[in-house]
This record gives C-alpha cells, sequence and structure tokens, in this order.
C-alpha cells in the first residue's frame, strides 16, 4: 500500500488536503494483479489543538470525498486469456491519525486507521473492448485499513 497526502493547515485546527491511496499488487504477473485505487478531498479537525497549541504529539480526525475510486483484478479461470475487470465509482473516507513530532525537526510519524464507505456506479467487465454495466447497489462494500504515516510539516 502507498499513499501521498498533501494538505494546509489553517492555524493548528483545522487541515484541507489532497489524498492519493493504492493498496494492491502491482509487481506480479499479470493474472496476479488486484487493488484499489483512489483520490479524495480532505477536511480535518485537530481538537487538541483546542486544549494546547504546542504539543509534540496531535490527534487528526477527517472525513473525505474520494471522487474517483477504482477495484480493480485480472481473472484467467474462464478465459483463454487475462481479462481485466474493475468497479468504479466514489468514495467516503472517515478516519483518525495520532501524529508525534520528532523533536527538533518538521518529520512526524504515526498511525492512520480509515473507514472507507464504497459506492460504485460502473462495473467494467471488459475494459479492452469497453464492455461495462450498472453493479448491484447491495454490493457496495466498506473497508478498513490502517497506515504507518510518515511525513513532514513544512
Amino acid at each position: 500500500a502507498a499513499g501521498l497526502t498533501i494538505g494546509y493547515n489553517i492555524k493548528g485546527y483545522v487541515s484541507l488536503a489532497v489524498d492519493l491511496g493504492w493498496q494492491g499488487s502491482l509487481l506480479g504477473g499479470k493474472t496476479d494483479m488486484s487493488g484499489i485505487g483512489t483520490g479524495s478531498f480532505m477536511l480535518g479537525l485537530h481538537p487538541l489543538r483546542f486544549w494546547r497549541k504546542n504539543l509534540d504529539f496531535d490527534l487528526k480526525l477527517y472525513g473525505g470525498f474520494g471522487v474517483y475510486e477504482i477495484a480493480y483484478y485480472y481473472e484467467n479461470q474462464l478465459q483463454s486469456e487475462a481479462e481485466g475487470k474493475s468497479w468504479l465509482g466514489t468514495s467516503i473516507p472517515l478516519g483518525a491519525t495520532v501524529f508525534y513530532r520528532i523533536p527538533g525537526s518538521a518529520f512526524v510519524i504515526g498511525v492512520d486507521l480509515r473507514q472507507t464507505l464504497s459506492t460504485y456506479s460502473t462495473w467494467m467487465y471488459n475494459w479492452d473492448d469497453d464492455i461495462k454495466s450498472e453493479p448491484d447497489p447491495a454490493l457496495n462494500p466498506s473497508r478498513f485499513s490502517g497506515r504507518l504515516v510518515l511525513g513532514g510539516h513544512f
């Protein structure tokens, strides 16, 4: 898994960010590939900053909107050649991040816990021939993930 978040903190209390995330396989053979990728706009609240502004640790509670999400896999069991399939849609990420600022530096380490609610609007059965349909709305998944955070505050 990998992620990149670029954001701006407003006076220590609220943060706005763009979050790009991906998890899954990429380096295996074509038939072993599967994963999820998304791009989101995020809004975070830093409640500890209302108590004390100059702490070495921080808590961010956040929510956002994933403008584009793709969940993909390759299947070759019923076909002579592997073909990619995927669900396309949007998502709502909700979570909490705990940061610890390394003393005397601009770098932080932390843990991010995230629940993502996905809403898929398109089922791509075959990318090459543009064969697609609408997925069953009851199949919209929710997933939980944890991430190690390595970052910098500039």
